[in-house]
């Protein structure tokens, strides 16, 4: 094996290990929280109503909140629970706003006012890191599970792909 080519699978390697790291520490898996009086929802339902076109479920008020853009969390909830990215969404809100039909939902910087917010308000929604809940939440869904992979996932998964492949020598 040529040491040119040593040296790059080993650097690879070792950026591989950072980024799988990197995935671990940050945790791949969103979830949905709601007040105790919103029932169980899906993912459809939850697009709908992150996107505008839907303020309520059997006839009850939903009111959703989001992390302030731009943060690792709003980025893996957009990516896994509704399949889009930042641009997107906000220009979304951007034509909704504008057309008369809404305004985005609110943003709360801190995890723990999320909770707060959707605890003690009926038919809040919001999201958190699985890492941060806490004993009686009301876990509406799941986003970034192995059904529903965050982007964070793909990369993860192509990068140990290319590394096996390297290995192999295909």
């Amino acid at each position: 094996m040529e040491s040119s080519s040593l040296a790059m699978r080993i650097r690879f390697a070792i950026l591989s290990t950072m980024l799988l790291s990197s995935a671990l520490a940050h945790g791949q898996v969103v979830v949905v929280i709601g007040n105790a009086s919103v029932k169980k929802v899906d993912a459809t339902s939850v697009f709908r109503i992150y996107t505008g076109r839907t303020s309520e479920i059997d006839g009850a008020a939903i009111y959703a909140v989001n992390a302030p853009t731009g943060t690792p969390i709003r980025n893996r909830f957009l990516a896994s629970c509704l399949q889009q990215d930042e641009n997107r969404y906000t220009a979304h809100w951007t034509v909704r706003k504008y057309v008369g039909k809404g305004v985005s939902p609110r943003e709360f910087a801190r995890s723990a006012d999320v909770l707060k917010y959707v605890a003690t308000t009926p038919g809040a929604i919001g999201y958190m890191e699985e890492s941060e809940l806490v004993p009686g939440v009301n876990v509406l869904l799941r986003c970034g599970t192995t059904n529903n992979k965050s982007p964070l996932g793909y990369a993860v998964d192509m990068i140990v792909s290319h590394w096996s492949r390297m290995l192999h020598g295909d």
